[in-house]
């Protein structure tokens, strides 16, 4: 009679687990490790072939070579990242859809980021290597490579708002509206500055040369920059000519 009397008060435990699965069961758990051994995997290889390739390229006399490999490394390991990303979407469950949009937007981001970073480090390390070899550039290295990294990352950002679908035509109209106004403005600077780049071309007077001008200066070239020439005269005054002169 306890015992039924018992068996009254406490309910019969439930058969049923209501527990949560393992997580190890979950599909999701094999996302990081895939992406996980991805990126080990392609990284170790990388390692592994830039030496070999540095190695290489020690016994070469050009500098590109160089400066290309130090330019791709960073973007290369973006790039690395960005397609184990695309690999872990196919292991992605079939409810995470919207997920996988948003790692193909990303992929696309990394791509172009990475894209812009190379080109980015690959023409200023040219600039500063090359510098010494070319006059213009040694005087006026950093506003060279200011002017390429504006230009890279302009081109690149109008890329990239293109593919996430921003519409760039206003913005290309009004870059080019703007791009008239200021070279009206700026005409005589443009001018001495197409012109130093024909006379670093063609090289018609070099530094250390004696020239005379129409106008009766004569002197020693002791610089040729974007927008002017300097000539040193014999009573050690300093003439400065502008270069569309």
């Amino acid at each position: 009679m306890v015992e039924n009397a018992v068996n009254n008060v406490i309910p019969p435990a439930s058969v049923e687990s209501s527990a949560d699965p393992s997580l190890l069961g979950s599909p999701w758990i094999m996302v990081p490790v895939v992406f996980g051994f991805w990126v080990f995997f392609l990284s170790m290889a990388k390692r592994i072939v830039f030496a070999l390739l540095r190695r290489l390229s020690g016994r070469t006399q050009t500098k590109i070579d160089d400066i290309l490999f130090d330019a791709l490394d960073l973007p290369l390991q973006m790039m690395i990242y960005a397609t184990g990303v695309l690999v872990v979407q196919n292991f992605i469950p079939k409810g995470g859809a919207d997920i996988s949009g948003y790692l193909v937007t990303g992929f696309k981001v990394v791509g172009i980021l990475a894209g812009i970073l190379f080109v980015d480090r690959f023409l200023r390390s040219l600039v500063t290597v090359y510098q010494t070899k070319v006059e213009i550039f040694r005087a006026s290295a950093g506003t060279v490579q200011g002017v390429v990294r504006l230009l890279v990352v302009l081109l690149g950002g109008l890329v990239l708002l293109d593919s996430l679908g921003v519409s760039i035509t206003p913005i290309i109209a009004s870059l080019g509206i703007g791009s008239l106004a200021v070279a009206l403005a700026l005409q005589p600077t443009l001018e001495n500055f197409f012109s130093g780049v024909q006379l670093v071309a063609d090289k018609p007077i070099q530094i250390g040369q004696f020239i005379k001008l129409e106008s009766g200066e004569e002197g020693t070239v002791t610089k040729i920059g974007w927008r002017s020439t300097w000539i040193l005269q014999s009573n050690n005054n300093t003439v400065v000519i502008p270069n569309k002169v």
